[in-house]
């Protein structure tokens, strides 16, 4: 019986190192790295079940903090990255369908334009459009119709999406997408919208279904691509990059989707359980509601990204933000030198209320501005 175990075991043992050994699907940001020989933008890992605009603009519903965080990263490394700081017009393309290109797209321009900049998004894959739906539009106005002169561009473009955010869908369906893709028409309106907004995401197709990205690649600044954690294999990657370099557009990095959060300690220390209690705070921060204190302040909604209130407005006044809330008001936080943290800083809450404030979620100090309640 002992001698049938360990047959056994040693058995399982080698199916499993055999198996590793022929999946050469990518699990990892070094083997983007090492196989593909380009660099990773940023991991996102699986979110919360979610879907429509919860899922393509997640920031603004607060349905996954730690999803939220990693957007927020690759929006920081395009920032401090030259080759990305200098484009305006992003392809997001992937492999295969279902590996995420629409929701970074679309997350990754609601990053940058709650940064201030005005952001377009436009629907170029005319053949399974997603970005229209995946926001819930359910109108015909979109790209179709303009191409077919029954629209203008402007009637087109759905505004406001959030603030400073444009989305240009497809609309009805397109029966001949890689002649609009191609056409001069189509070229001369992403030369207008270069003119319009400061950064401008498509799209696309996949690489490895449809010729139609390949055909984009000359109107556009640089592509991002989407890989999806244990979904392709290395290899057809790696096709499909050599024929975007063959174009000779630059490849500005790649983001990892749907990565696995209990893999996730294995390949990277970006879901880290130490930064957990960071992840809290800001789910706290979120949920924390608005209500009258004791000390008689008037109840009043917290400042509102749609009034036109900047980051610098904010820092000119002594606070900092630290991003939008669902409906878009700012998360306001009081600067260290002035204000006690946390309970465990040695503060009451008779204390904290003679510093016009009051404990939240987490043990967090909250301190209202003018009435308002802020963390």
């Amino acid at each position: 019986a002992m001698i049938g175990l360990a047959l056994g075991a040693i058995f399982g043992l080698g199916l499993i190192i055999l198996l590793g050994t022929f999946d050469d699907r990518i699990k990892s940001p070094k083997e983007v790295e090492s196989g593909l020989g380009l660099p990773i933008l940023g991991t996102i890992p699986q979110i919360a079940k979610s879907v429509g605009p919860e899922r393509a603009l997640l920031a603004l519903h607060d349905k996954d903090v730690v999803a939220v965080e990693a957007v927020r990263t690759i929006y920081s490394s395009m920032r401090v990255n030259p080759a990305s700081m200098s484009s305006h017009l992003f392809l997001v393309t992937s492999t295969r369908p279902s590996e995420g290109k629409t929701f970074v797209a679309t997350n990754l321009a609601l990053g940058f334009a709650q940064h201030g900049e005005r952001v377009l998004v436009i629907d170029a894959d005319l053949r399974l459009p997603n970005v229209g739906p995946s926001l819930g539009l359910t109108g015909t106005e979109g790209i179709s119709r303009w191409f077919n002169d029954e629209s203008n561009i402007d009637d087109s473009i759905i505004k406001n999406i959030a603030p400073n955010l444009d989305v240009l869908p497809v609309g009805m369906s397109c029966r001949n997408p890689t002649q609009v893709i191609n056409s001069p028409k189509f070229i001369e309106m992403l030369a207008q919208m270069r003119s319009r907004y400061d950064r401008i995401f498509i799209d696309s197709p996949p690489i490895g279904a449809v010729s139609d990205a390949l055909n984009l690649i000359p109107n556009v600044d640089g592509v991002i691509y989407v890989v999806r954690y244990n979904f392709v294999s290395t290899r057809n990657v790696a096709e499909c990059i050599t024929r975007l370099r063959e174009v000779g557009v630059p490849i500005l990095g790649v983001v990892l989707n749907r990565m696995s959060m209990r893999m996730a300690s294995v390949y990277t220390d970006s879901f880290d359980a130490s930064y957990e209690k960071y992840y809290n705070a800001a789910a706290g921060a979120a949920a924390l509601a608005l209500r009258p204190r004791d000390r008689g302040h008037p109840r009043q909604r917290a400042p509102h990204a749609r009034d036109g209130i900047s980051h610098l407005w904010l820092q000119a006044r002594g606070l900092y933000a630290g991003g939008c809330t669902g409906g878009g008001r700012w998360l306001l936080v009081g600067r260290a030198d002035r204000l006690p943290q946390s309970r465990t800083d040695g503060f009451s809450h008779e204390r904290a209320r003679d510093h016009d404030g009051d404990f939240g979620g987490h043990g967090q100090f909250c301190w209202r501005h003018h009435g308002r309640l802020c963390l």
